[in-house]
């Protein structure tokens, strides 16, 4: 990290956030801390011995706590510890075996549960305390719909004349400039660490923007229509220049409009086991996804070929690394700079998967997993598809799909983003909640919790 701005904004964001929670009511108060941080404070890390970088997602999550403790102390003192939190608990936990099982030491294992319960932990518990109900998700869902369009203009910025606004205020650029180019032109950062995570939060946005508008809730914004807040949704989405991130987001479009014309439950069910469906069948399966390859080939060109192959084989390489230490894992990832076989080219890990099977092992893979998925899931089970595009559900479906679609990320890419961490922990408690009577209709048959 370079100059002293972007440490003494970290520094003092704790603060911020607490004259927020003292301005204004708490549950407004951390949607502005939690997207004001991720939007526009500086992509650094401040290193620490012995605890978790700090960094703008720590410093939000230290003020929101903060702040909550001294406004809103009875929303702690409610939280209760449910079993949909267990997944949670085994994330957090999974580090310190890791450790003691490699012969780490106790400390090194706390260090890390410590950094997992900050990185994984407090967004999801912001979660549980201000949106786990219906209501509460749908004023989350918005907040990130206005916080995508007020996003926009500098997203276009960097679209048309490249990544600059990070190095402009802040002194460095966060990556690699050879990352921004893409398809003809730029691929924007704007404040985030790559272009990929924006491509993902702008996708995703354009995504529940669209379903809200069907939903009839997409708000006016500025003196700007819902249908145009829309559009410029998904323009600005598509000028993100992330093939990944769009596909994604089109097929999580693709699995709410479908089961909203086919209420078949099982239908999305099936869907959200995909991830677990490929990281089996390329681990226990033996499958090596050439056709992948070969499609990508004829879809993209050979170069955007050559770099799946890369992470692909690298997958393939890991896999047969981990094996000797699969429960727990290695520990450390000690598998980076090594070299592929047959080729000179270094080990690529992209997909979080792979890095948690190598690092955590089969026990926090599945953890980290079932809270990737669990929520939704509930969801999907709990309210009967009819109901999401009403507008009580609209926006707990929509965030279910958005939850969906991330955990296909981390399939492919290694960018944890604590806004699906927030929303999952607020779907956990809004799949288990008491679903409405819709007016002359008969009650739906609920899930056992």
């Amino acid at each position: 990290m370079d100059g002293t701005l972007p440490t003494l904004i970290l520094l003092a964001w704790p603060v911020v956030v607490l004259v927020l929670f003292l301005s204004i009511p708490a549950s407004r108060a951390v949607l502005v801390a939690l997207f004001a941080a991720w939007l526009f404070l500086p992509v650094a890390n401040i290193k620490l011995p012995g605890i978790p970088d700090y960094n703008k997602m720590s410093a939000t999550m230290l003020g929101i706590v903060i702040g909550t403790a001294f406004a809103d102390p009875g929303r702690l003192a409610s939280l209760r510890p449910r079993w949909y939190d267990v997944p949670l608990l085994m994330l957090i936990v999974s580090p310190f075996f890791s450790s003691v099982e490699n012969g780490f030491g106790y400390y090194e294992g706390l260090s890390w549960s410590f950094r997992y319960a900050v990185t994984w932990g407090l967004p999801y518990l912001v979660g549980r305390c201000y949106f786990s109900t219906a209501a509460e998700m749908t004023t989350f869902v918005k907040a990130m719909v206005i916080a995508a369009l007020i996003y926009t203009p500098l997203v276009l910025f960097e679209a048309r004349f490249s990544p600059q606004l990070h190095r402009w205020v802040y002194g460095y650029f966060p990556g690699s400039f050879y990352d921004a180019k893409r398809m003809g032109g730029f691929r924007p950062f704007v404040f985030m660490e790559h272009g990929m995570m924006l491509g993902m939060f702008m996708c995703s946005a354009a995504l529940a923007a669209v379903w809200l508008l069907r939903a009839k809730l997409l708000p006016v914004v500025m003196g700007i229509p819902a249908g145009a807040v829309a559009a410029l949704m998904v323009l600005t989405g598509l000028l993100c220049r992330s093939a990944g991130a769009l596909m994604l987001c089109m097929y999580g479009w693709a699995l709410l409009v479908m089961t909203a014309i086919i209420p078949l439950r099982l239908w999305l069910a099936t869907a959200i086991a995909l991830p677990v469906g490929y990281i089996l069948v390329r681990t226990l399966g033996g499958w090596r996804g050439q056709e992948l390859i070969d499609l990508s080939a004829k879809l993209f060109g050979e170069e955007r070929a050559d770099s799946l192959w890369t992470r692909l084989n690298s997958e393939s390489q890991l896999w047969q690394l981990a094996q000797p230490r699969l429960l727990f894992g290695a520990g450390r990832f000690e598998f980076v700079g090594m070299q592929l076989e047959g080729s000179n080219k270094g080990i690529l890990a992209d997909g979080l998967w792979i890095i948690f099977l190598g690092r955590n092992g089969v026990f926090g893979l599945v953890a980290m997993f079932t809270l990737l998925l669990l929520p939704p899931l509930l969801l999907v089970l709990r309210v009967p598809a009819d109901r999401w595009k009403t507008s009580e559900y609209a926006a707990p479906a929509v965030a279910a799909a958005m939850c969906t679609v991330y955990a296909y990320d981390c399939v492919l890419n290694a960018m944890i983003n604590p806004i699906f961490i927030v929303a999952l922990g607020g779907l956990a408690a809004v799949g288990l909640s008491r679903v409405s009577r819709p007016a002359g209709a008969a009650m739906p048959t609920p899930v056992s919790a």
